[in-house]
């Protein structure tokens, strides 16, 4: 139960400054600034979306009592998170009832699986913070640790809900047991996701490097800042009487480049040190193989990212970005899958 806290802890302060960097790149703000408070908050958000998940998943049998439950206490913490953070509580409140409704909406009634649930989770969190006057990437990271750390996490688990209890202790340690390999499942797929995704993201970069020029998203303030896409290949950095607002895209690859160089580091240093804990802290079977996957999960994403927005840009500047995040997801999983079988071939001689 302890190492499962710390991963969600760990996952919630990755989502957390994620949004944070993200939403300081398009204010115009420095990258870092505010990450540590986001990481404090996010990890916090973490281990309460687990709890309280924990909570209402052994302690409210009927459905709609139990997403009343976690609606509202993840709408109080997401409000007490936001006002630490500076903002509203009713924005914060309001984003977390919201991602916590919907997600259990998605996940009892509609049946959409946790992906679709941490989906619809962090889009509604951030929407429902954006209607009330509130920051949408506060409410998207609280929405996607609400839907991801509770929901999801525990939609397999309230699947199976009811039936006699345990009637001796063999019995007991088998179904703990049973639950113990589906939280390991559910957290090796979501760190697979978060992997892939911050591989994405640095094959985003490199597509916008190969692309160059700079990028509007609405016609300016002067015409109701309507939205409104359009590349600039000379680089503009827009002004006018329309008080259009552009970004420059080489600049702003560099950085999600950046980011997600950092992201790889702190995933991998979380794979490695996984293995490291498994092999009763020495450099055995399981850390050699986490090191040679995260090694060959980089090599890939790289390779494949530059080849991808190399290879898309002959469709056009759409085609450089989208060719960039396909090359280096694809890249990722396919570096880790090859550096295992090449590290299993040599370890079996």
């Amino acid at each position: 139960m302890e190492n499962e806290i710390v991963s969600f802890m760990i996952i919630g302060a990755f989502i957390a400054v994620s949004s944070n960097a993200v939403s300081n790149t398009l204010s115009h703000k420095p990258f870092w600034q505010g990450a540590g408070q986001a990481a404090i908050i996010g990890a916090a958000s973490g281990a309460i979306s687990f709890g309280i998940g924990t909570f209402a998943k052994n302690a409210i049998g009927n459905v709609y009592l139990r997403a009343a439950f976690q609606a509202g206490a993840h709408g109080t913490w997401g409000g007490v998170s936001t006002y630490i953070q500076g903002g509203n509580f009713i924005h914060g409140f309001t984003s977390g009832v919201v991602s916590s409704s919907l997600s259990s909406l998605g996940g009892e009634v509609l049946k959409i699986g946790p992906t679709g649930m941490i989906v619809v989770g962090g889009i509604s969190g951030g929407l429902g913070a954006e209607l009330t006057g509130g920051n949408f990437w506060q409410g998207f990271s609280q929405g996607l640790i609400v839907s991801a750390l509770n929901h999801a996490a525990h939609s397999a688990a309230n699947s199976e809900q009811g039936g006699d209890p345990p009637s001796n202790m063999a019995q007991i340690a088998a179904e703990a047991e049973a639950m113990r390999s589906r939280w390991d499942a559910l957290l090796s797929g979501g760190i697979l996701a978060l992997d892939t995704g911050n591989n994405g993201m640095g094959g985003m970069g490199a597509g916008m490097g190969q692309v160059g020029g700079s990028l509007r998203f609405t016609n300016g303030a002067y015409n109701g800042s309507k939205f409104s896409l359009r590349h600039y290949a000379s680089g503009w950095n827009g002004g006018s009487v329309a008080r259009i607002t552009t970004y420059n895209l080489k600049a702003y690859g560099s950085i999600l480049g950046k980011y997600s160089a950092l992201g790889t580091g702190i995933l991998g240093a979380y794979n490695i040190g996984t293995g490291f804990y498994k092999d009763g802290y020495s450099f055995g079977y399981n850390t050699q193989l986490a090191t040679a996957q995260t090694v060959g999960g980089i090599a890939g994403a790289y390779a494949f990212g530059k080849l991808g927005a190399l290879g898309g840009a002959y469709f056009g500047p759409w085609g450089s970005l989208i060719g960039g995040i396909g090359g280096a997801a694809y890249g990722g999983i396919q570096g880790t899958s090859t550096s295992t079988d090449i590290f299993n071939f040599f370890k079996s001689k």
